[in-house]
Parts: C-alpha cells; structure tokens; sequence
C-alpha cells in the first residue's frame, strides 16, 4: 500500500526530494537494494539535490558498492 502511495506521488511530482527519499527508505527496509538504487539514480539524472546524494551514499555503503 505504502510503495503503492510513494510511486503514484512520485509520479505526480517528481521533483519531490521527500517522496524520492521516502520510497528509497521503503525499498531499503524491504531489502530491494536494486530498486532503491534505481530510484536515487533516475532521480540524480534528473538533478542532483544534496539530499539525494546522501541517500545514494549512504545506500551504497549498505549494499557494498563503495
């Protein structure tokens, strides 16, 4: 439900760093590394807010890739 919510406001608004960041939380609480990678990435494509690069950092080092 909550994933549900996340992915249809980002959607809705994807320039939000607050759902970008939430729905990575989510996905990492999940243990779906990849799809939490997936959404830092699409989203640093877009612009690289210093929240999101923290976000990706900090995932990186929980997953091994730094």
């Amino acid at each position: 439900m909550a994933l549900t919510v996340l992915r249809d406001g980002l959607v809705e608004h994807p320039d939000s760093e607050d759902i970008v960041i939430a729905l990575q939380k989510l996905l990492r609480e999940q243990k779906e590394y990849e799809r939490a990678k997936e959404v830092l990435e699409d989203t640093l494509a877009k612009y690289p807010p210093e929240r999101i690069w923290m976000q990706a950092v900090q995932l990186r080092r929980e997953t091994g890739d730094l």
